[in-house]
């Protein structure tokens, strides 16, 4: 046994033997502790990731709902000619570009990310001044004199230059959501993983230090016992007579 051969080659006294039979238990939970505490901030840097992801998923969205806001406002306008109808429009640009730029600095370790955002921040501008501006103007001569007709409003509209604007932006804003949903995944199966080996140092760790505990204990025990029954055995000898009997005892025990 190699513990065996540890303890007879150092001769170790029984308090020694209780000492390091204390002290090699106590190791293997502190380096159980060093794991646990590593998965353990492994689990914290995983969960800081997925909140961050879902925070990406959110703004997208509302990026997404400040587009809707603009075109239903804009689009009220041109039916009724009400200003009233602009509200929605006005509002949700005065906040477009803090979202935006806010939304960037979130997904500014991914590039390709962060290029996507540029190209919606881009399509979005364009469609205000080749689109959403032409028409609004177009509607308010109607407003300002009798003369003008629907007859130019209408024929914006059906250029279709905003919705093929818009269409672009939605399909960049679902390219934009779906990598970030499959970063989630990815997040997600990482914290898993990470209370797995969690549960896998604990059990095993835990299971592996009681019994290198019970084992060194039962040696320790053994070896005493072993040594208290030879000079148990020598004294009743020597007690018999026999005082040429050695003693076979080679511990510091």
């Amino acid at each position: 046994m190699p513990a065996n051969n540890f303890l007879k080659r150092f001769n170790l006294s029984i308090r020694n033997k209780i000492i390091l039979g204390f002290c090699v238990p106590l190791l293997l939970m502190v380096v159980i502790s060093t794991l646990l505490y590593v998965s353990t901030e492994r689990q914290h840097a995983t969960a800081k990731w997925v909140e961050h992801t879902h925070q990406v998923i959110s703004q997208g969205h509302e990026l997404i709902k400040l587009l809707v806001d603009m075109e239903t406002g804009e689009r009220g306008f041109l039916i009724t000619g009400n200003s009233l109808f602009l509200e929605p429009f006005d509002n949700a640009l005065e906040v477009w570009s803090a979202k935006i730029t806010n939304l960037t600095e979130l997904v500014a370790d991914n590039q390709d990310q962060v290029e996507r955002l540029n190209k919606i921040d881009a399509l979005q501008q364009q469609w205000l001044t080749q689109a959403a501006e032409k028409e609004i103007t177009a509607r308010r001569q109607i407003n300002d004199t009798e003369l003008a007709t629907m007859e130019k409003v209408i024929q914006l509209i059906e250029a279709q230059t905003g919705k093929n604007i818009i269409d672009r932006i939605r399909q960049i804003k679902q390219q934009f959501i779906q990598v970030e949903q499959r970063l989630m995944t990815e997040r997600q199966q990482a914290a898993s993983q990470a209370i797995n080996h969690a549960k896998l140092v604990v059990l095993v760790g835990g299971a592996s230090a009681v019994m290198l505990a019970i084992l060194i204990a039962l040696y320790i025990t053994t070896q005493l016992v072993k040594n208290l029954k030879i000079l148990v055995s020598s004294t009743e000898k020597i007690s018999e007579g026999d005082y040429d009997h050695k003693i076979q005892v080679n511990s510091q025990d």
